[in-house]
């Protein structure tokens, strides 16, 4: 019987994943950052149209997060990088 490399290990473990999970999530964020000056040039149409497009990324922002953490808890690596807090702050 032969030992596992570390790759396999990663795999075994859920580290691998994990680390997909967390690039979904980043790839999520890629995409809503590319789109955000829609939701931004939407935003002059009245304080309605801000209010709910904020609620709607805090939504998705909450749902990633939880993504994120069910990754890292597997094992997976990485950084988020995530849409909300680069336009609400």
């Amino acid at each position: 019987m032969r030992q596992l490399d570390e790759r396999e290990l990663d795999r075994v473990n859920g580290g691998f994943i994990g680390t997909a999970l967390i690039a979904g999530v980043n790839a999520g964020n890629a995409f809503f950052n590319a789109v955000a000056p829609i939701g931004l040039a939407l935003n002059q149409l009245g304080p309605g149209v801000a209010a709910a497009h904020q609620r709607v990324d805090a939504s998705i922002y909450a749902a990633y997060k939880a993504t994120a953490a069910l990754g890292y808890a597997l094992g997976g690596v990485g950084t988020v990088n995530y849409h909300y807090t680069s336009e609400w702050g």
